[in-house]
């Protein structure tokens, strides 16, 4: 009867350290898992952090780009006034032709020079 409980206890014996065997390796595979998985966090933080600077600095400059372009349409308007002005006050004076060769630019092509 001795070898027949021994023949009984070895089979789960054996089962047992298999299990534990693949016990350990499922948990090792876990723990790897893990340690990717908190990497891959690790880094898509990172990442996010870095866009959220980088998309600070975009709003910064956008703010600051908004505003010179704000700047630049008042002076733009400013000065269609002022040649608006000019121009009116050129149709209430006409200017009379110059006809001196003094304001002449002096170069071989010039049409006014080639007549003298």
């Amino acid at each position: 009867m001795h070898a027949f409980d021994l023949a009984q206890v070895e089979g789960p014996t054996r089962d047992a350290g298999r299990l534990a065997n693949e016990n350990n390796q499922l948990h090792l595979q876990l723990l790897k898992a893990a340690d990717v998985a908190d990497k891959a966090d690790r880094d898509h933080y990172q990442q996010v952090k870095k866009l959220e600077a980088q998309l600070t600095e975009l709003a910064c400059w956008k703010h600051q780009t908004a505003g010179r372009f704000h700047s630049l349409e008042q002076e733009n308007a400013g000065l269609r006034a002022k040649v608006e002005d000019i121009l009116r006050l050129g149709e209430k004076h006409p200017r009379r032709e110059v006809t001196s060769t003094w304001f002449c630019c002096r170069q071989q092509q010039c049409l006014a020079c080639s007549s003298i």
